[in-house]
């Protein structure tokens, strides 16, 4: 049990490393550093032992991945209309139940949604088609890649 300094001290490193995170994204010219934020935060909150904070960070990359690739394969089909509600109300459920039990699932299925409300509401350049879709799986993987290099490597320290 840590003691009200080493919290203390503890929430500082999250602050520091989350802040980094930021930057760095900010310094790529990443448009979104806020999935930054959240990919650090959620590597960090288990406190100061390393081994859980890598474990975080590998379950979110690999569930980004297969995410990406549930996108995909949900944009292929073109869904709009009643079809994109049941797939985004699909995906919330099955984030919802494995939070819990499994992050890495968790994040294949909150991964779909973060993308699509993206794509829906966050401004895009003015691509041709399809190089939009691209551009927003780059930014997603990449993205994710990078922050959770960050995190692990200064969750390290």
């Amino acid at each position: 049990m840590m003691t009200a300094i080493a919290d203390h001290a503890w929430f500082g490193i999250r602050r520091e490393v989350t802040v980094i995170t930021v930057l760095v994204g900010l310094t790529l010219g990443f448009d979104r550093p806020d999935w930054g934020v959240v990919s650090a935060f959620l590597m960090l909150q288990w406190g100061p032992d390393h081994v859980p904070g890598t474990v975080r960070g590998i379950h979110r990359m690999l569930g980004s991945v297969v995410g990406v690739l549930l996108f995909s394969i949900l944009h292929y089909f073109g869904i709009s209309g009643w079809t994109l509600l049941l797939a985004l109300a699909a995906c919330q459920f099955c984030a919802e139940i494995f939070v819990a039990k499994n992050y890495a699932i968790c994040v294949i299925f909150s991964t779909p949604l973060a993308v699509i409300a993206y794509f829906l509401i966050w401004f895009v350049p003015d691509f041709p088609h399809g190089q939009t879709y691209w551009y927003l799986l780059f930014y997603c993987l990449f993205e994710t890649m990078v922050t959770v290099s960050v995190g692990t490597s200064l969750g390290c320290l």
